[in-house]
Formats: structure tokens, sequence, C-alpha cells
């Protein structure tokens, strides 16, 4: 409740409700208290906290079924329950990692979207889709490529043992299966640095070790092994301030103590921070820098 009694007091400020209600730190106990605060329904359906035991209990709420398709709590039980609203999300549902395929068929749906997406894949399930042309790549082949490059089971093998298809090497760059290991071993991959960028595996060695790569610092801000301390040496990058307002690294303490950085509110309203007690200086040091910013206008 700590967490949520900042917002109760400044009601007037301009939170992001749609991230507020999806934010982890939101129970549905705050939400059945204050149920007249404008709250997002596909962010509340969306939320980690959110259990199906609570829609059963409030089956006439306005509940997203394609948000809910994709909320972590969701099991196979539930969809069995609730098959007739969640079949306009069966494309998520293929994707869910309680979902598995285990002969099922499900009319009007076809099993490469399990094949394509579902995180219980594995590499030799992947060889099996390929051989057996399971998905039409002609069809689409940007999507399915994409999507297949971005599967936590693909592998460097995969790749090189299927040197016809159309391979997203941009994708396959931000993918976390690939680590700067892979990237220095492999030369003859064309990764792609900016993709790169986002890949959780990347640090900021490995950028100031290559600085003749094309590295995107919009990703970089966000991206998990980048620090404050790190931004605060190397203030001559291109850092993006909404970027890493929303970068896990980042707490209220830090926001707190570090006003001359141009956080972005919006971005903060959706980072799962622990507690809100700073957020009034905040709030502040965002309309100054407005106010700084309409003044080099002028």
């Amino acid at each position: 409740m700590e967490w949520f009694s900042y917002i109760l007091k400044h009601l007037d400020k301009p939170w992001d409700w749609k991230a507020l209600s999806a934010n982890p730190n939101l129970t549905f106990d705050i939400v059945r208290e204050y149920p007249h605060l404008s709250w997002d329904w596909e962010g509340l359906s969306a939320n980690p906290n959110l259990t199906f035991d609570i829609v059963r209990e409030y089956p006439h709420l306005p509940w997203n079924w394609r948000c809910l398709a994709a909320n972590p709590n969701l099991t196979m039980s539930d969809v069995e329950e609730f098959s007739s609203k969640l079949l306009c999300a069966m494309d998520i549902i293929f994707t869910h990692k309680c979902f598995h395929l285990n002969g099922m068929s499900l009319p009007g749906y076809s099993s490469e979207l399990y094949y394509l997406y579902n995180p219980n894949v594995t590499s030799e399930d992947i060889r099996y889709a390929i051989a057996n042309k399971i998905y039409n790549i002609s069809r689409r082949i940007p999507s399915t490529i994409s999507n297949l490059c971005f599967h936590p089971s693909i592998t460097l093998d995969i790749i090189r043992e299927n040197p016809s298809l159309p391979w997203d090497y941009s994708v396959l760059s931000m993918n976390k299966a690939f680590t700067w290991d892979d990237v220095i071993s492999n030369p003859d991959i064309p990764w792609d640095y900016e993709g790169l960028s986002e890949n959780p595996n990347i640090t900021w060695k490995n950028v100031r070790e290559t600085p003749d790569k094309k590295w995107n610092y919009s990703a970089l801000s966000h991206n998990s092994n980048i620090s404050l301390d790190i931004i605060k040496k190397n203030l001559d990058r291109p850092w993006n301030y909404y970027e890493f307002s929303n970068n896990p690294n980042v707490t209220w303490d830090i926001v707190d103590n570090h006003p001359q950085i141009c956080w972005n509110y919006q971005a903060l309203s959706a980072n799962p921070m622990t507690a809100l007690h700073h957020m009034q200086k905040c709030l502040h040091h965002q309309v100054q820098c407005f106010k700084d910013e309409l003044g080099d206008k002028t």
C-alpha cells in the first residue's frame, strides 16, 4: 500500500494509468478498494498479480481477453474453461509458456504458431518444423522468419544448416540465446549492432572495446547492463533518457539524487520500482525540465 499512497495524495498528477494498471507493484486489493480510479483494463488484464480466480469472482468486469491470454498466470485449465472467450486470442495462447501442443488439433489454427512462438519448443522441434515445412515460407516470409529468429531455442547450427532461408540477422542479434562469445567466434555471420544493442548479454565492456561498430544508444539506454555510473562517466554518448527512465536498474533513490537528469515521467510510471515516496521531487523536476526546454526554443 505504501507504493500506492503517494498516487492517492496526488491524483491531479499526469499518471500513466495504463502503465500503473500493469505495474507489478499493483495488487487487485488496491483496485477493489479504489474502483473509482481511472484503471486501464488492458493493463489490469495483463498484470502479473492478476489470477483467474479474480476473473471468476468478477466476470462482469470489462476484462481484455487478449491481454488475459498473455497473462503469466494463465493455465491450460483456464484455457479450457474460458475457451469461448479466449477464442479470439488463440494466436497468443499458442505462444504462452503454459501451452503444450501434445498432439492437440485446434480447428482453424495452424500448428505453425506453436512451432514459431511457444517457449516450450526445442531446437529439435524447430528442425522438425523446417524439414517438414510446417509453416509456409512463401506465404509470409518476413513475419515467419523474424519470429523464428527470436525463438529462444534457435541456434547457429540451425541457421548454418538452412542457408537458403532468409534469416533476419537484426532479430537474431537481439536474441538472448546468443552471447558476445557467439558474435566474436562467428565473424562470418552478419551481426546487426543495433539489434545487439538490445541483447541483454551485451555489456558496456563489449561496447567500449568496439567503438567502430554502429551501436544504438537508445537501445543501450534500456539495457539492464547499463548503469547510471556508466552514463555519468560517458556523458558524451547519445544516451536516450526516456529509455533509461525505464531501465530496470533505476530506483527512486537514483531519480531523487540525480535531479540534473531529465527523467521521463511516462517511462518512470512503467518502471517496476518498489516505492514512490520521492515522486513529488521528481514531478517538480519534470516541470522544470519542460520549462527549460520551452525557454531554449524561444
